[in-house]
């Protein structure tokens, strides 16, 4: 992740949202001057908060930029961002577009990297945390 950051040139900063993932929406990527914000939805199972992130992770590296894009309302959830910023990153929720299906390929092919890469401990795969922190 620390490459990631380095790339978009802000930290990030990931968080579980517990209101998140009661409709269509399991994540939101909120691209800031100083910081690259995932909110997720809060789940117990490792693999799909790995999946979740790794697809947002994917927006960033192939620079899937947010635009203003159609009629959103503001969203109560975070009432202080700018309208412009939510309603990018919910246009991503509406649809499998190309940029969505980019997105889902990528993180596809980095979570094969990750398991490949992460060293057995009893013969058990390292967790996500474990890699990412």
């Amino acid at each position: 992740m620390d490459s990631v950051a380095r790339f978009r040139g802000a930290r990030l900063d990931i968080r579980a949202v517990p209101s998140l993932g009661k409709g269509e929406v399991s994540a939101l990527w909120l691209s800031m001057r100083d910081v690259e914000l995932i909110l997720h939805v809060d789940t117990d199972s490792e693999l799909y908060r790995e999946q979740i992130i790794l697809h947002e992770l994917a927006h960033m590296i192939l620079g899937h930029d947010l635009q203003e894009t159609g009629s959103v309302a503001q969203n109560s959830l975070l009432p202080d961002l700018p309208a412009a910023l939510i309603q990018g990153a919910l246009a991503r929720c509406r649809e499998r577009s190309r940029i969505e299906l980019a997105a889902e390929v990528l993180a596809d092919l980095l979570a094969k990297g990750l398991s490949a890469s992460r060293v057995p401990s009893g013969g058990e795969p390292l967790k996500f945390s474990e890699v990412f922190g």
